[in-house]
């Protein structure tokens, strides 16, 4: 039986937003409460993002689409990384992965020479 239940609007932000709030940032400090079991939000639109690939640049460089793949899925990441004591306050600390644009995702590297790892 629920004791809580939540719901999030807005007049300014969009549905992706909204449902980004509630997924990377309400959710993961509800789950730190003892006991509690946090499902997805329900409702909301999921934010997708499509990476365009050219096959002929990674054969060149000994790549292959799983290496893309990877790739985001390792960087780009939103994770809770505890909470830092400063004075008489306590601040929860996220680790965000995560590119500040979609344009940015073109950054990331796929993979590192022989010699860097």
């Amino acid at each position: 039986m629920p004791i809580l239940q939540l719901a999030l609007t807005s007049k300014t932000l969009p549905e992706q937003e909204l449902y980004d709030y509630g997924n990377n940032f309400i959710r993961t400090q509800l789950a730190t409460v003892q006991g509690a079991a946090v499902p997805l939000p329900f409702g909301g639109k999921v934010r997708q993002i499509m990476v365009d690939i050219d096959s002929r640049a990674l054969q060149a460089r000994g790549l292959s689409p799983i290496d893309v793949v990877n790739a985001v899925n390792a960087q780009n990441l939103i994770l809770p990384g505890g909470t830092a004591k400063i004075g008489s306050l306590e601040y929860n600390v996220n680790m965000n992965g995560s590119t500040q644009t979609v344009e940015a995702l073109n950054d990331l590297p796929v993979s590192t020479p022989p010699a860097a790892r």
